[in-house]
């Protein structure tokens, strides 16, 4: 009976101690929503420099700026589904999330390949522009409300209440 007693102590003790380490922080939460909704203001950033560019506007430094934009955005959102140290940015566990985040890769990936031949001083296709930048804006609004939602009510701890 009280080696039974002893070793669920142990196990408990575990539990909370995994729990705390692997439980998201408030300020991690607080830099994860920043970022995320950051990334949709990006989305708006690249589509404006791109359209300046397109209306010979500083043609080099919004090639520049559109560089840069890209770059941030890019590895915000690999930070977002993979963790960053660097940016204080945790993994994403959750399932729904990394849906989300998938399917906002995906069209990142297309945005993105319209993008890269601008920066490289090739011509902008407005009418691409406007048919991607909206899809690509809305999917990262719905994970910045996914974050927010989690945030707000946060996964279960495996079964350990703090």
């Amino acid at each position: 009976m009280r080696k039974f007693n002893i070793l669920s102590l142990l196990l408990m003790i575990m539990l909370i101690i995994t729990g705390d380490v692997l439980a998201v922080t408030a300020s991690e939460y607080a830099i994860v929503i920043n970022l995320s909704g950051r990334q949709r203001m990006l989305t708006q950033k690249m589509s404006k420099e791109m359209l300046l560019i397109a209306n010979e506007v500083d043609v080099a430094g919004n090639r520049a700026n559109l560089e840069k934009t890209a770059k941030l955005f890019d590895s915000t959102l690999k930070g977002l589904r993979d963790g960053n140290a660097e940016m204080g940015l945790p993994a994403t566990e959750g399932k729904l999330l990394l849906k989300q985040l998938a399917k906002v890769s995906k069209l990142w990936d297309e945005f993105h390949d319209l993008v890269s031949p601008v920066i490289s001083g090739g011509d902008v296709d407005i009418t691409k522009v406007a048919e991607l930048n909206l899809p690509l804006l809305k999917n990262m609004n719905t994970a910045v409300r996914l974050y927010e939602k989690e945030a707000v009510i946060p996964p279960k701890n495996n079964g350990v209440q703090k």
